[in-house]
């Protein structure tokens, strides 16, 4: 998916293609309701998950004291980060010896001999660090607290590219069906003070009065969206 496609289909869509509507540039317009509406709530519902890593060397230079630690998460120019979805210790740096599932443990004397050391070392690690909490302030401060050394992994949910490149090919139903009601809801707020327009073939009559009902349409698809996300969702823990 890109925005010139996107474009296209939902003028297609609306009728409108091969009219000249009163904008100046109307292409253009979709391309701003798209990227300052539709982007910012589909991110919302379904962001570009992000997981990164934190060594403990890192954490060590930050600002903490006994209760927290201040982290910066760094994002490249022009991404913005959603909301922090998880923060986990690294087990593998806390117990020294890898966990199962994570790579080879390190020590081998028999295979069944390391699936019960790293079995064991992963419920020690669950069993004496306690699931952490955080809080994140916008646009790229996570404080987390009791932390207890080691490094940290987290994940992050960030709003799409502007390109649209970044929602997936299974997910572009579901963006242009937002699209499609936020581009509907702005044209009509411009297009309804008139009642036809002139033509080279004639004066026609746009019909969009069905275009009023965009704003209800939208509820009801993030009400549904709601539910979905809400039953995908991992439970997020703040402090």
């Amino acid at each position: 998916m890109n925005m010139s496609s996107l474009i296209s289909r939902i003028k297609q869509e609306l009728g409108i293609y091969a009219i000249a509507l009163p904008l100046k540039n109307i292409d253009k317009s979709l391309s701003e309701v798209i990227k300052n509406t539709t982007l910012r709530t589909y991110s919302q519902y379904f962001p570009q998950y992000v997981t990164i890593h934190k060594p403990s060397s890192e954490i060590e230079k930050a600002e903490r004291n006994l209760e927290y630690c201040d982290l910066i998460l760094n994002v490249q120019p022009g991404q913005e980060i959603a909301f922090v979805a998880d923060v986990y210790y690294d087990a593998s740096d806390i117990n020294g010896i890898g966990y199962y599932g994570a790579g080879m443990p390190i020590y081998t004397p028999s295979m069944i001999s390391d699936v019960l050391t790293t079995n064991i070392g992963a419920n020690l690690t669950n069993m004496m660090f306690p699931k952490l909490t955080w809080h994140f302030e916008y646009p790229n401060k996570l404080r987390v607290y009791h932390l207890y050394g080691g490094s940290i992994f987290i994940k992050y949910g960030k709003l799409h590219d502007p390109s649209l490149g970044t929602i997936p090919f299974s997910q572009e139903e579901t963006f242009f069906n937002l699209a499609m009601l936020d581009c509907k809801k702005a044209l009509y707020a411009v297009i309804k003070h008139y009642n036809e327009l002139e033509t080279a073939h004639g004066r026609i009559n746009l019909k969009i009065d069905d275009w009023n009902d965009s704003l209800q349409e939208r509820k009801e698809l993030l009400k549904e969206w709601d539910d979905i996300y809400h039953l995908e969702q991992k439970t997020i823990y703040f402090a």
